[in-house]
């Protein structure tokens, strides 16, 4: 513990999380054990895995039925013992020093701890079907196990259970739906020689709201110290995505530096193995739904867990930017500056960009079709270069018509990989479309930059059109 150190923390209510169960239910211990109790030992791995999650967590079985005032424990004769009391007993013995384990399996848990002369190992097999695993063990020489025991708990109760012999690697078979307790006990004490460090970096942006009416996608970048990456062995994404609705549970696609990840439903806490460390210090991260959603969601959070042994170190810092100005635009108010993109151009000088009273809304000619713009080359001023380049773009779709407006930027104008892209993300009404090319390598000290824009209506042309794009950034002396 670290007292004198102030920690953001959130007190939290879990329960509709655990599925709901009737009274005839709650004393059905198969149905118990479905509902409940895979969900309770879901999260206590997650919070053993992440130990620096959670404070407490208080689990209870008393409750007043719909009507009444009287609080009451809901056990009776016709079970006396709930399997999520037989859960709590089977993790008793899992305490002392959590030690490091190895699980090539994204499907099942693993989690171990050492405490004096004991090591206990739990695992959980959440899915539907039978698995065989093997289980390898390396222990010391000198310090030989003495003794071993083990229990399992399954929709058919809490029974003892014959665990292999350490340290050889025999094949454990864990049931359907299953939670495994093995405990070894050793000669002697068990020492613990090395230690793993974990780093934890969040990015800037909490809550994003994705709605109906409003962007499905929401991006955010996430800031690493260069050092504790460069020596990190492994890297995981951990992420809030939180719902109004239980019932309602499209699946979700996560872009990690434009890597995707499915998951198949929001999760108030979730986590993904990356399959590398990144590369760089930026991470871009967004979370896109794949449906169009019928209710509100909240990005709550993002994160990346770097494992490491190097020294801890803080997110390389966001430099401290003067404020940006504009240094080109496009607001579509004129014939030339809508060239022979725009088949139907709408009038509105309230979104006059260039100082001339015009602008206009655009849309693009026929429908399903993917139209280029061209390519603009923006030069800086003489004797300046531009620096953290950013482009924006609002698009707006009156209905879910797959209309898609791209802007690609370029340092060298050949668009040949070396340029920086952006979609539009998924929405209806407006939509904003951000490029940031700050500290970006290849967009630093430019004396031009070529903007290149392609669009499609969608197949209800009508449906969707554009309005005036800009182009901000710093100037610095040449």
């Amino acid at each position: 513990m670290n007292y004198g150190n102030w920690l953001r923390h959130a007190v939290t209510e879990t329960n509709n999380e655990q599925g709901y169960l009737k009274r005839d239910e709650w004393y059905d211990y198969a149905i118990h054990y479905r509902k409940r109790v895979l969900y309770l030992a879901d999260q206590t791995f997650r919070f053993l895995r992440n130990p620096d999650k959670t404070f407490n967590r208080q689990v209870h079985d008393y409750s007043a039925w719909a009507g009444t005032y009287t609080v009451r424990f809901k056990g009776h004769d016709a079970l006396p013992v709930t399997p999520a009391m037989e859960m709590f007993q089977i993790f008793k013995p899992l305490r002392g020093q959590r030690v490091w384990t190895q699980n090539p399996f994204d499907d099942l848990f693993l989690e171990a701890a050492v405490e004096d002369d004991r090591l206990t190992i739990a695992m959980m097999n959440p899915s539907k079907r039978d698995r065989h695993v093997p289980l390898s063990i390396t222990w010391p020489a000198d310090n030989p196990v003495v003794g071993r025991s083990g229990h399992i708990l399954t929709e058919n109760g809490l029974d003892d259970l014959v665990v292999p012999a350490a340290p050889d690697a025999d094949l454990l078979q864990l049931p359907a739906e299953s939670i495994v307790v093995a405990v070894y006990r050793a000669k002697n004490p068990i020492a613990i020689d090395d230690r793993m460090q974990r780093w934890e970096y969040f990015s800037d942006d909490l809550m994003v709201q994705i709605n109906p009416n409003g962007q499905w996608q929401a991006s955010t970048t996430i800031r690493l110290n260069d050092q504790v990456r460069r020596n990190a062995t492994s890297a995981t994404l951990r992420f809030g995505i939180n719902r109004d609705d239980e019932h309602v549970k499209p699946s979700w696609t996560i872009r990690i530096d434009d890597q995707p990840q499915a998951i198949e439903k929001a999760t108030s806490f979730g986590e993904l193995r990356m399959a590398r460390v990144p590369s760089g210090n930026a991470v871009d991260i967004s979370f896109t739904c794949d449906a169009p959603p019928l209710i509100d969601y909240a990005v709550s959070f993002a994160s990346i867990v770097l494992a490491s042994d190097a020294d801890y170190g803080p997110p390389e810092p966001v430099v401290d930017l003067p404020p940006r100005q504009l240094i080109w635009s496009n607001d579509f108010g004129t014939a030339e500056q809508q060239k022979q993109w725009v088949e139907f151009a709408h009038d509105d000088a309230g979104h006059d960009l260039d100082g001339d009273g015009k602008s206009g809304f655009i849309q693009l000619p026929g429908t399903k079709h993917q139209h280029l713009w061209g390519v603009e080359r923006i030069d800086a001023p003489a004797g300046k270069t531009m620096q953290n380049v950013l482009v924006e773009w609002d698009v707006y779709r009156a209905t879910a018509n797959g209309a898609d407006w791209v802007i690609a930027l370029s340092p060298t104008g050949m668009f040949g990989g070396e340029e920086m892209l952006v979609h539009a993300p998924p929405g209806l009404g407006q939509v904003r479309m951000i490029l940031d090319a700050t500290d970006r390598d290849g967009f630093k000290d430019l004396a031009s930059v070529y903007v290149r824009l392609s669009g499609s209506n969608g197949p209800l042309a009508w449906s969707s059109k554009a309005s005036g794009i800009h182009l901000t950034g710093t100037l610095a002396t040449r």
